[in-house]
């Protein structure tokens, strides 16, 4: 088995470093780079361009990958080296799956925001971009890919995917506290828990993704 790792790429500033990390990842896998922008980038990858929009991106990678396990994976990751094995060996007895979660702020009230993030995947199936989703690629193409939102494509397709076997992997993945850092932690939350509430409730996901960017 072999993994097609897709990453969506927008105005990112520590892509060299990321990009960095994959000269030691372990396992058969390519590397698929889809962005909005102009980027003067070479390696060992593949580099898309398509529209902008986590969503769309993700699917434009989706479209051309060639193995049949995918690994979706934000830039501002950190991820083990064995992450790739982790990943072949889980899709063997389960669907879909997720890395657990820290971030690269170890003060305990991030340690919370994690250990909450971890929890919900345990009780719910339920995993954002951040935990490094990964599902087969026919039970992807099966459910439709992601859906063309602007915001909440992650918890919209783990909804879908719920009735399906879920695994927590207990590898770490790293994310960056970036948005808690210029937000405010509290607030951050608070405005990750309305955002799920409205959209639950059926509001107008535009309003959605315009109260959530908001400062």
């Amino acid at each position: 088995m072999a993994v097609s790792i897709i990453v969506p790429v927008y105005q990112e500033p520590n892509l060299n470093a990321f990009l960095a990390q994959f000269k030691s990842l372990k396992g058969e896998f390519e590397l698929i780079l889809v962005t909005c922008e102009e980027l003067n980038l070479s390696g060992n990858f593949k580099l898309l361009k398509s529209q902008k929009g986590r969503a769309v991106q993700q699917n434009c990678g989706a479209n051309a990958a060639r193995y049949e396990n995918l690994w979706f994976l934000h830039a501002d990751s950190a991820f083990q080296e064995d992450s790739v094995l982790h990943i072949e060996n889980s899709l063997l007895t389960s669907d879909v799956g997720c890395f657990e979660l820290e971030f690269d702020d170890k003060s305990w009230l991030m340690k919370v925001c994690a250990s909450l993030s971890n929890l919900r995947v345990k009780v719910r199936n339920i995993a954002f971009g951040d935990q490094g989703i990964f599902i087969k690629k026919e039970l992807f193409e099966k459910i439709g890919g992601f859906s063309q939102l602007p915001i909440m494509e992650d918890y919209e397709l783990s909804l879908r995917l719920r009735k399906y076997t879920f695994k927590l992997l207990p590898a770490k993945i790293t994310t960056s506290a970036r948005r808690f850092h210029k937000f405010g932690v509290l607030k951050t939350i608070a405005k990750m828990q309305l955002a799920q509430l409205k959209f639950r409730l059926n509001y107008d996901i535009e309003k959605i993704a315009k109260s959530y960017n908001e400062a």
